[in-house]
């Protein structure tokens, strides 16, 4: 799929050229990273460093798909408008952007490493989450992108409308809420090290550009048979994930150490939308634990040490 190449270029050249320009003005305006005192000595030198990239990479990424959706219109004759799995996964990320980026001002506002509270962050990804679940999952008709079973690679069957029609909506709404949740806040959590949150997440895109060509090429037709994927629009999401694997590209460029920028709270909560959305629309979200096995262990290494800090805290207290 050539067009798969042009929106991967597409992406790599929009965010390496704007980039540069939102870092001067981030510098101009002395926006820049906060670091604890308490943190390491070796990484105090970041204090000052630009962030928010997110919100240069990620509408990057999306640039890059609409205008590979034109050049794709005018030299293949295809649609030039984005399929309805675009649209809702476009959409998904922009609203994790906003979260991201309300956590990143509120950093600023505070002067500090503290944005919005836990609390306050629940509750942003819950109401990016809740209708993108309403909107996602299939009406009577089918026609949604998502489905109503729980998967690995394909369905399993394990079907969450078994339970009817109302509580199946409820229990698919569940389901994707913990997908939400969870996929967003372990890339949060990944990104740390310079490059380390972008390097893992052009993997994980790079394995979902591969699944999603793989679907696109076995497509469920009449009469295929059981080895092909009832998948919806699986050549969108390639395009997608090539357009976000480009941008990366780009964002890599400026981030790896000495990072002259950071992606932000709005960079990688947008990112977790997007792999969270691409794994729910190509059926494999259980397969997600691999695919993104660092942050799912970044995760557990947060859980682990919160656990021991209480613990050594209940101790040093009797």
């Amino acid at each position: 799929m050539i067009t798969v190449l042009i929106a991967g270029i597409l992406g790599f050249l929009i965010s390496l050229t704007a980039l540069p320009v939102f870092i001067k003005k981030m510098k101009s305006l002395k926006l820049g990273q906060l670091i604890r005192d308490e943190g390491p000595a070796a990484h105090q030198y970041k204090a000052g460093t630009p962030t928010m990239a997110g919100l240069i990479f990620i509408p990057a990424a999306i640039l890059a798909y609409l205008l590979t959706m034109g050049i794709s219109a005018v030299f293949f004759g295809t649609s030039p408008l984005p399929s309805a799995t675009a649209w809702l996964t476009i959409a998904f990320t922009l609203g994790m952007l906003g979260v991201g980026a309300a956590d990143d001002i509120m950093k600023f506002r505070h002067k500090g490493n503290e944005g919005l509270t836990e609390r306050q962050k629940t509750i942003g990804l819950l109401a990016v989450t809740v209708p993108f679940a309403f909107l996602a999952f299939p009406n009577e008709s089918g026609a949604r992108p998502a489905s109503t079973a729980i998967s690995f690679v394909r369905d399993l069957p394990i079907d969450l409308f078994a339970a009817g029609a109302v509580f199946g909506s409820i229990l698919v709404a569940v389901w994707i809420t913990l997908i939400s949740l969870s996929g967003t806040n372990a890339v949060n959590f990944t990104d740390g090290l310079d490059g380390l949150a972008g390097g893992v997440m052009m993997t994980i895109f790079s394995g979902y550009l591969t699944i999603s060509i793989w679907q696109y090429v076995h497509a469920c037709t009449a009469g295929a048979g059981t080895a092909c994927y009832d998948v919806r629009d699986p050549g969108s999401l390639a395009l997608i994930a090539a357009s976000l694997i480009g941008s990366l590209a780009g964002f890599l460029w400026w981030n790896v150490s000495k990072a002259q920028i950071f992606m932000g709270d709005s960079g990688s909560l947008a990112l977790g939308g997007a792999m969270v959305a691409v794994a729910l629309f190509t059926r494999t979200e259980l397969l997600l634990l691999v695919m993104a096995l660092i942050p799912v262990l970044e995760v557990f290494s947060v859980i682990v040490q919160k656990f021991d800090f209480k613990v050594s805290r209940k101790r040093s207290v009797a």
